[in-house]
This record gives structure tokens, sequence and C-alpha cells, in this order.
């Protein structure tokens, strides 16, 4: 009979404990369509099943060239889309236990082809980051120009991303028209900085190494000084705009971007780029970066609990 009791206690705290991870299980799932002509768009459905998860979580997707996103149903989310990746970022979780999230994906009129559209799901569980991979989807692009056609077009604007790091696209107004004149970087949120001088360097036959934000660890805050379609070499700032510190050089989305400073509170940032737009630079704006990878102000500002000053 001590036996039977013991077993029947046994069992019913396995059964209550299984009950509890249940209750404590992720899962996420997407729908999108299995084929779009190009020069067309779509949507896709995130629905993420957080059980008793809260606090700060993501969903990213990195999308293929060629797409873009726009959101639709954020579910409380802040959302971007910023060298091709979808971010939908919660400081804090809706209580209810189901979320649905869509976006809409625009596809260029020269994309063909299959596409995969995967997802991560990251979230905090005794305070350690939890990740759940959702299985990606293909889509198929019909009917894209060959790939003979598409050499014949011309290149599109390296600026085609959206988000805090894109750059305006090169127009007959856009005075950013030699190759060796830095496109005019877009602005913070909530910041209209001017237009931002041209620099125009002598290049030389070979360029000096220059530092690599990738070695920065956790989140650090810069100032991009300029963004060109060719490199420039590093005296070029310290010279003409008498930069102290160190300039950074990193190649994205067919832009050369040079930036400078190593800084971990945002408001130190703004204030190094107020002084660089003193010395000439008056388009000069504040980045961020986590572990070397360029993320939005904003989603840096909430993975380090910091304020957006003006």
């Amino acid at each position: 009979m001590k036996k039977q009791y013991i077993c029947f206690i046994i069992n019913t705290l396995a059964f209550l404990l299984l009950t509890v991870n249940l209750s404590n299980a992720v899962n996420v799932s997407q729908v999108l369509p299995p084929s779009v002509p190009p020069g067309g768009e779509f949507k896709v459905s995130v629905t993420i099943d957080k059980g008793t998860t809260s606090g700060f979580a993501k969903y990213q997707v990195e999308l293929p060239e060629g797409l873009t996103a726009t959101a639709i149903e954020t579910e409380t989310a802040t959302f971007s889309f910023t060298d091709q990746k979808v971010k939908f970022i919660w400081m804090a979780l809706p209580a209810y236990q189901e979320l649905k999230i869509v976006f809409r994906v625009k596809v260029s009129e020269t994309a063909s082809g299959i596409k995969s559209i995967g997802g991560t799901f990251s979230y905090i569980e005794n305070n350690e980051t939890q990740k759940f991979a959702v299985t990606a989807a293909n889509i198929s692009i019909e009917g894209g120009v060959s790939a003979q056609t598409a050499e014949k077009k011309e290149e599109p604007s390296p600026a085609a991303s959206t988000g805090d790091n894109s750059a305006p696209a090169m127009t007959a107004s856009n005075p950013a028209t030699d190759s060796n004149m830095p496109v005019t970087p877009s602005a913070e949120p909530s910041s209209q900085p001017a237009a931002q001088p041209a620099v125009a360097p002598v290049m030389p036959a070979t360029l000096p190494a220059m530092p690599s934000p990738a070695s920065a660890s956790g989140v650090t805050y810069r100032v991009q000084l300029a963004a060109t379609q060719q490199p420039s070499p590093e005296n070029s700032f310290k010279e003409k705009y008498n930069i102290d510190g160190i300039v950074f050089h990193e190649s994205l989305n067919s832009l050369h971007k040079y930036t400078s400073g190593n800084l971990k509170l945002y408001t130190q940032a703004r204030n190094y780029r107020n002084e660089i737009r003193l010395k000439g630079i008056a388009g000069a704006f504040v980045v961020a970066y986590n572990n070397g990878q360029r993320i939005s102000v904003q989603e840096a500002l909430i993975i380090t609990r910091q304020k957006w000053v003006k």
C-alpha cells in the first residue's frame, strides 16, 4: 500500500511538471503564398504562441535581396526594416498568450527565382536569451527577367533599403553625384540634419587599412560621417574636418560607410555628433552597433535601457 502511494505521488508530480512545461512552451508559425509575380507584393502572417513568456522579445526575419517590407499588424511591437532585416521588438510582451503579426513584402521588378523566408523569435527566460527558429518557407517569383536582360539594366540606387541607416537616392537634384563624394546619410528619428558637405579626396594607389566596427563588443554608439560609392582614405576626414577619433570603415548596401566614436552612452554619442557637425559635417548622425553588427538606434536604446534625447 505504501509503495502504491509513493508511485501515485511521483506520477502526480511528473504530471504537474509536464503541465507547467507545456504552458511555458513557445511555438511560432508563419503563412505566406506559394508564388508572386515580379513587381507584386504579398503578406506574411506570423502566429506566436508565447505561453507564459513575458518581458523583452524580438521577432526577426532576414529577407532576400529584391524584397522590402512594411508593417501591417505589430501587436504593440516596434517595427523596423533595415539592411534587409525585418524586426518586431517588444519591450514587454502583451499579457495574452497568442500574438499575430503581419507584414507586407514588396517584390522588385527584376527579382526572379525561389526565395526562402524564415524567422527567429528571441525572448528572455530565467535571465537567459532563448531562440525559437521558424521553419523557412519558399516562395516562387514567377516570370522574372532573365540574367542577360538584367545585366543590361542600370544598377539600382544603393539607397534602396529602408530604415535609420539608409541613404537617399542619387538624383539630378542630389549634389552627391561624383563617385568619390559622400551620399548624404538619412537623419536619426525625429531629427532633420542639413545636407552633408561633399568630400572629394584624392585617391591614393593603395588605401591604408581602416579598423572595422566588427571588433566592438556589446552595444556601442558611433557617429556616421559619410557614405561613398568609392572608398576614401582616412586622412580625408581627419585633415579636412579635424576628426580626432579613429575613423571606422565598413561596406553596407554597396556603399562605403565611415563612422567615428565608440561610446556606450547615447547622450555621449549625441554630443559627439554635435561636435562633428560644428566641424563642418552637417549631415552627421548617430548609429548603433551590437557586437559589431549595425542595428537601429531605437533597438539599441531598448537593449541598453537608455532614453532618446533630442
